[in-house]
């Protein structure tokens, strides 16, 4: 997925979010809705519906990742690829204090208790079966689908567990964010090339943003990326954050918030969240 296709959908959202508060300051300047302005807010307000509509009703297909690999460049990674960055979807906050810590020697200090929910054990779980790869670079919703996140090491099926950044609730990472944090991992264990693994309808922007960060440092330009074509991957309802608990929620935040975000939005030089802070 290109910048310019992750934002097709915004540009037909915003122009008209932008006009309509235009008329509506326009007819409470004037003091009066008048025959035109009351067409154009009525118009424009239910092209906005529309839009909206259609995001939250639109096919999975059109969110999944197209193939941009071909089926040998993914046959090999999926075979022979020793590292795999899995981004984690969505979780479920234990009940207890949530400002809980753990304690030092072979516990880490995580700021939060979390269950994985059923996304981020379903993403393991299809790279334990589908790949090879010995090495998972991943977020904590997945790492608690392996093991205790007091832990500050995770071996899993014979595969080790890296964690990408910190977790910690009250500092929010996006997407772009974490594949800085990850091309970060990557770097300290001297890998070159990795698999992206992430919701399906998450994936084309996981790799859109891994691309976009691996591009502007020079230590990780020349690193190999590619990403499966994934099964459908479920929710996570009753987790932690709203959008991730259904198709219909989620698709719009993707396609008018996310995915402008990530194509848009300055490349962070630094991971904000390194799992030693």
């Amino acid at each position: 997925m290109s910048r310019l296709q992750a934002l097709i959908p915004a540009l037909a959202f915003y122009p008209a979010l932008f006009l309509l508060a235009l008329a509506l300051g326009n007819a409470l300047w004037h003091r009066s809705l008048g025959s035109w302005r009351r067409g154009a807010i009525l118009f424009l307000a239910a092209w906005i519906a529309l839009v909206l509509l259609g995001c939250a009703v639109a096919p999975r297909s059109w969110l999944r990742l197209s193939p941009e690999d071909s089926r040998e460049t993914l046959a090999a990674a999926k075979e022979t690829w020793e590292t795999a960055i899995v981004f984690g979807f969505g979780y479920i906050v234990k009940p207890g204090d949530p400002n809980d810590t753990v304690g030092s020697g072979d516990t880490c200090r995580q700021r939060e208790h979390i269950l994985p929910g059923p996304a981020n054990k379903a993403l393991l779980d299809w790279v334990v079966e589908h790949t090879v790869a010995d090495t998972l670079i991943v977020q904590e919703g997945v790492w608690a689908a392996a093991c205790d996140t007091a832990k500050c090491e995770c071996v899993y099926e014979g595969r080790r567990l890296v964690r990408m950044h910190l977790h910690d609730p009250k500092r929010y990472v996006n997407t772009l964010d974490a594949s800085v944090c990850a091309l970060d991992q990557l770097s300290l264990l001297h890998r070159k090339r990795a698999l992206v693994v992430a919701h399906d309808l998450q994936l084309a922007r996981a790799l859109m943003a891994m691309h976009r960060a691996a591009g502007t440092d020079s230590a990780t330009s020349g690193i190999e990326l590619a990403a499966p074509d994934l099964p459908p991957t479920p929710f996570v309802p009753g987790g932690a954050h709203l959008q991730t608990s259904h198709a219909w929620l989620y698709k719009p935040i993707e396609l008018l918030v996310a995915r402008p975000r990530d194509a848009l939005w300055p490349v962070p030089r630094t991971c904000g969240s390194p799992p030693s802070s």
